[in-house]
């Protein structure tokens, strides 16, 4: 017969398990930048390397996920003093999209399927110190409770002089052709994992800007591309339950919690 020695440590193991749940935007599903964020990573130029959009496929630690926040290690290598009518001594904006996508794997190698979400912000960028090649920053995009799948791709996207969705085609240029995409090469992912550890996700103009050199299929499109290995795209995202899963642990709460009322009443 049920008791309260033997119904207490069911509930109050029930009720630790429901609150250990992630609940807040600050819960990390995906981890996958340096433990240490270096002055100067390994980074993808969109400029110089003639990339339009750069992503990878990942797994969240969780399972499916509302999507709250997605943090991307970017690197700028321009100079204020190369850019006086830019910004301000300390940094300049520039825009930048965050792309999520189902995987299409009917072709039996996974691919970008279906557009989940966008979102364009536009954020401050520091200036690369004259003493470094490079000055890595974070940017964090506010997603509105974004939805997806335990897999998906997610990519970066911005314009450049003459890549992009949009090149500014500005003969000038401007500080956004030394602004490139960080890669982490010193260790997999924290929180969640990569599939396809080999694999990322490019859109080049040319067979000679992608790793496999345009053996994984045509330029101009984003594709997966192989021979990566170590680097990977350097991000992060925050998440909370789907509400199945938050609303499920409750109510086995409840229910044990009620199951418990009802026996000390007797």
């Amino acid at each position: 017969m049920w008791n309260f020695k033997t119904l207490a440590p069911i509930f109050g193991a029930a009720v630790l398990f429901a609150s250990s749940v992630p609940l807040h935007a600050g819960t990390i599903t995906y981890n996958d930048l340096p433990v240490t964020i270096p002055q100067n990573s390994p980074s993808l130029g969109f400029q110089a390397n003639h990339t339009s959009e750069f992503g990878d496929l990942i797994q969240l630690a969780f399972g499916p996920a509302i999507l709250t926040s997605g943090s991307i290690l970017m690197n700028d290598k321009a100079l204020a003093s190369d850019w006086p009518t830019w910004g301000d001594p300390t940094s300049w904006s520039w825009p930048i999209t965050l792309n999520l996508y189902n995987v299409d794997s009917s072709s039996g190698t996974p691919q970008p399927g279906s557009l989940i979400s966008t979102t364009t912000q536009t954020f401050s960028i520091p200036w690369r110190p004259a003493s470094a090649a490079g000055q890595d920053f974070l940017i964090t995009f506010a997603l509105p409770s974004v939805a997806v799948p335990g897999e998906f791709i997610y990519s970066v996207v911005y314009n450049t002089e003459t890549y992009g969705p949009n090149p500014t085609n500005d003969p000038n240029g401007g500080p956004y052709i030394s602004l490139n995409v960080a890669v982490n090469n010193t260790a997999p992912p924290q929180v969640g994992t990569r599939p396809n550890p080999d694999s990322a996700y490019l859109n080049a103009n040319a067979p000679a800007y992608y790793f496999d050199g345009g053996a994984g299929g045509p330029s101009n499109v984003f594709r997966q591309d192989t021979g990566w290995t170590p680097y990977s795209l350097a991000g992060e995202f925050g998440a909370i339950p789907e509400p199945g899963t938050f609303g499920f642990l409750c109510c086995g709460t409840i229910v044990i919690g009620g199951v418990f009322a009802r026996r000390r009443r007797r």
